[in-house]
């Protein structure tokens, strides 16, 4: 049960209470603890302002760019880029495929991905690449010497089992 007083709350370290009161727009809906206003207004306004601007790529590229620093800090992964550091291709750079720049939505293959070129080094100024999520799953946690064997396998093992990547 959610405390009934924002105060309360607060003092709770919690997100939200429950004045039981509706707000100014009539929802009986839950409050954020540290704002006081109400969860169904606030997802509204959310919901309108992106319908609005979900076609703003520049917009979805800063977004992307504050949730991958937002990640960093918290994993404890080395973070030192600015916005104006990443080049953001139109295709990605293994399989010329055309790069999406969603922020709302579970990522596809084709879905933007910053990639660390030497993992262990973090998000750092010169060791980050944008490619399509696919490549990036593929490439993952792999060595270039494990890569290679897959690639020597599928090419000793050609078959129609084997279908060629997209």
């Amino acid at each position: 049960m959610l405390p009934t007083t924002r105060k309360d709350a607060k003092k709770l370290n919690l997100t939200y209470y429950d004045t039981g009161v509706p707000c100014k727009k009539g929802h009986h809906s839950k409050r954020f603890a540290h704002s006081g206003n109400c969860y169904e207004c606030s997802l509204k306004s959310v919901r309108g302002w992106y319908s609005k601007n979900k076609t703003d790529i520049e917009w979805r590229k800063q977004r992307l760019f504050k949730c991958l620093k937002s990640r960093s800090v918290s994993k404890g992964i080395p973070f030192n880029l600015e916005y104006s550091d990443i080049i953001w291709p139109s295709h990605c750079p293994i399989f010329n495929s055309v790069l999406e720049y969603d922020t709302m939505n579970k990522p596809k293959n084709n879905s933007a991905s910053f990639d660390k070129v030497i993992p262990e080094l973090g998000y750092v100024k010169g060791n980050v690449r944008i490619i399509s999520y696919r490549a990036n799953w593929l490439k993952q946690d792999s060595t270039i010497e494990q890569l290679e064997k897959i690639i020597r396998y599928m090419k000793e093992h050609q078959s129609e089992h084997f279908l060629p990547l997209k």
